[in-house]
């Protein structure tokens, strides 16, 4: 599947969320008009990396856009930039997924409906997120949880690919988290593929 193929996909789904607050999150709905441009390929080291250059798109239809507020800061959103890092581990992903917190919910929405995913598994760790986000369908199941935990407490065996889309505090992630956790995965469980959101911008930064 080409970019171009990938983000018409994701502009035809709607997260059908309602606007409302969840503790000291507050998500919000508005629409992004046809024939409005949208960024979706960021200038960022790991765009480059995978091959491509700042772009935007001419919407051909109205998109439902929605945001995650926390205080005056926007955490969440499925704006076209926030979609891209979610293309590769979109391609990868088969089988049984395990993902590392549910977000939005957008990427599990996607791979819900991905012909070749059997079943997607989120652990997340906010209950208000899982209150704001959460959806149905036969193959989601939404955990609530620390990921690292489970992910040590757990027979990761079953599952045939794992996403990592969970919070990074910046460049100390990378050392406190990203690296053990690689170590981990790659001792424990040899050949089982998996990703982490914007590892290699953090790498960059780390190096």
């Amino acid at each position: 599947m080409s970019l171009d193929e990938y983000f018409s996909l994701c502009f035809t789904l709607d997260l059908n969320l309602q606007p409302r607050t969840s503790g000291e999150y507050q998500l919000f709905r508005s629409v992004y008009p046809q024939g409005s441009i949208m960024p979706i390929v960021p200038t960022t080291v790991q765009a480059r990396l995978w091959g491509f250059e700042y772009r935007t798109v001419t919407m051909e239809h109205d998109f439902m856009l929605y945001e995650i507020w926390r205080g005056n800061q926007c955490i969440m959103s499925n704006v076209g930039v926030e979609l891209f890092p979610l293309y590769i581990p979109y391609l990868r992903a088969k089988g049984h997924v395990l993902l590392g917190g549910l977000g939005i919910g957008f990427l599990a929405q996607m791979l819900c409906l991905k012909e070749n995913v059997v079943s997607v598994t989120a652990v997340e760790f906010s209950p208000d997120v899982i209150d704001l986000c959460t959806f149905s369908h036969p193959k989601i199941n939404i955990v609530p949880g620390d990921f690292y935990a489970y992910l040590k407490e757990q027979n990761l065996s079953r599952f045939e690919y794992i996403y990592f889309d969970t919070f990074s505090d910046g460049l100390n992630h990378y050392e406190s988290t990203i690296i053990p956790m690689r170590k981990y995965l790659i001792e424990s469980y040899p050949g089982m593929p998996f990703d982490f959101w914007n590892e290699d911008e953090m790498k960059i930064e780390h190096l």
